[in-house]
């Protein structure tokens, strides 16, 4: 019976490589992930329609668990100007207000509060259209973020290399 005998150079580096390999990956990723978080965030804040700057000011990206990030509008309405509002949903006349004061939008004939009774009136009966602005910056942004993400794996195979 015969039998080959080979001695690895390195090996206890290589083991010590292959076992921090996950967690180089993991970590690598995962600022990539943030870092597409950040620039879909950016993008959605430039995209958002500006009546009021509270919608923009929200946009946040977060992470909920590694490798696990998203961009959240915090405003309760961010919803219905993604995908518009439906018809039956009256909203409210003193936010209608605040709209018109802020956009500089003056009744021609009557007060503010009667053309918002009409506008909040128009918007029960018939929605709004929808603006989207986070999906398509997502949309925008889905090459890049798969760039990022090759770019965290490059960045972990040098690391694990020199471990």
């Amino acid at each position: 019976m015969s039998s080959i005998s080979v001695k690895i150079k390195g090996r206890n580096r290589l083991l010590r490589s292959m076992s921090s390999a996950p967690a180089i990956l993991e970590a690598e990723v995962d600022k990539s992930l943030s870092r597409a978080a950040h620039e879909v965030a950016r993008l959605a804040k430039k995209n958002s329609p500006k009546a009021f700057s509270h919608l923009v000011n929200s946009i946040k990206p977060g992470k909920t668990f590694s490798l696990q990030h998203y961009v959240m509008a915090g405003m309760n309405y961010a919803y219905d100007v993604e995908h518009g509002r439906p018809a039956g949903i009256t909203p409210s006349r003193l936010h209608i207000e605040e709209w018109m004061r802020v956009k500089g939008i003056k009744p021609n004939n009557g007060s503010i509060k009667s053309a918002s009774f009409l506008i909040a009136r128009k918007i029960g009966a018939e929605g709004t259209k929808a603006q989207p602005f986070m999906h398509p910056s997502l949309e925008e942004k889905r090459a890049r973020i798969v760039d990022l993400v090759r770019e965290g794996e490059a960045r972990a195979l040098k690391r694990i290399a020199h471990v």
